[in-house]
């Protein structure tokens, strides 16, 4: 809105991000099937490779609920009761320049074997497909956050 600044390691509910800022496209990052077994302690890793060069702070993660082959609730597409978020990993001086092609990897560790599931994510980046992973930043948070 410009009259506010958010600080890094905090997560917002928000609406209308642009998607002009969007570093690649989306990817689950958490399947659940309620049709079958859901499991209580899951990990998974996505990479994301940046379309263009872009400078990178943080995530936006949105709902996309799939209810049948022909029907999907997109949070990000569609006005929902359910709001995106968004994460600031890093403050403004800690933002990393990305050159487009540069990756980004993300492992999501889920624990939900309790009635406040815990979540944590590790951020990876490397310049290019050639250039191995750095560590950049873990965030963690309970519930919905």
């Amino acid at each position: 809105t410009g009259r506010s600044h958010a600080q890094a390691r905090h997560m917002y509910s928000v609406r209308g991000f642009p998607a002009s800022n969007f570093l690649a496209p989306p990817q689950p990052m958490e399947w659940l099937d309620f049709n079958g077994e859901l499991p209580s302690v899951c990990r998974t890793t996505r990479v994301f490779t940046s379309e263009h060069a872009c400078r990178f702070d943080g995530l936006h993660m949105h709902l996309v609920a799939h209810l049948d082959e022909t029907t999907a609730i997109d949070a990000y597409a569609e006005r929902t009761s359910w709001t995106c978020t968004y994460v600031r990993l890093l403050d403004e001086d800690d933002a990393l320049w990305l050159p487009a092609g540069a990756r980004v990897e993300c492992t999501i560790d889920v624990d939900a074997s309790t009635d406040l599931p815990t979540y944590a994510i590790q951020v990876r980046v490397a310049g290019d497909a050639r250039s191995p992973f750095s560590h950049v930043t873990d965030f963690s948070w309970r519930g919905d956050g």
